[in-house]
């Protein structure tokens, strides 16, 4: 007994947890000693129960609570880092997405611009200009737009832009 006190005497608490086969070896070398004198040879040491007092049980209780807490907390704080991650991919992926799908879209409205004028260069030519302008007076008037009426009358291009607005004042005696 006194030797198992000893043996345990020089371990940590954590090390008394977990070294039983290497207490058993030290005990087994410290009973040979001993045992020769008589002629013996202890062959194997078995720890059957280790029983520390009241306050040390206390302590390794709230040992093994608190490591139990530290892993859990660990853990926790793993899975929600997991899941930052998690989102923060979602995010970029989603991100990335809007800004292909923007992409698409822009091309897409070059593309019909481009065929647009195409067209335009190709077909839009004389009477096509006057229908034109005729049909964006029509729908500026249908509208009520603003329009600007010059001496020569309502002027289609005015409303294309193509033509230079002067501003005539009038004054009323």
């Amino acid at each position: 007994m006194t030797n198992l006190r000893q043996e345990f005497g020089d371990l940590t608490l954590d090390d008394s947890l977990v070294a039983r086969e290497r207490i058993a070896m030290n005990l087994q070398t410290a009973l040979n000693t001993f045992a020769e004198e008589w002629g013996l040879l202890v062959s194997k040491v078995e720890i059957m129960l280790i029983d520390p007092p009241e306050d040390i049980k206390r302590a390794m209780h709230k040992q093994k609570t608190a490591e139990q807490e530290r892993r859990a907390m660990r853990l926790l704080a793993i899975g929600e880092f997991e899941a930052a991650e998690q989102q923060k991919l979602a995010i970029i992926q989603r991100a990335e997405g809007e800004r292909e799908a923007a992409i698409q879209v822009a091309e897409g409205k070059a593309k019909a611009i481009q065929l647009v004028n195409e067209s335009a260069q190709q077909y839009f030519r004389g009477n096509a200009q006057v229908l034109k302008q005729m049909e964006m007076t029509e729908v500026a008037l249908r509208d009520n737009a603003k329009i600007v009426i010059t001496q020569e009358g309502i002027s289609p291009t005015l409303l294309l832009g193509s033509l230079p607005v002067t501003v005539e004042s009038t004054s009323s005696s």
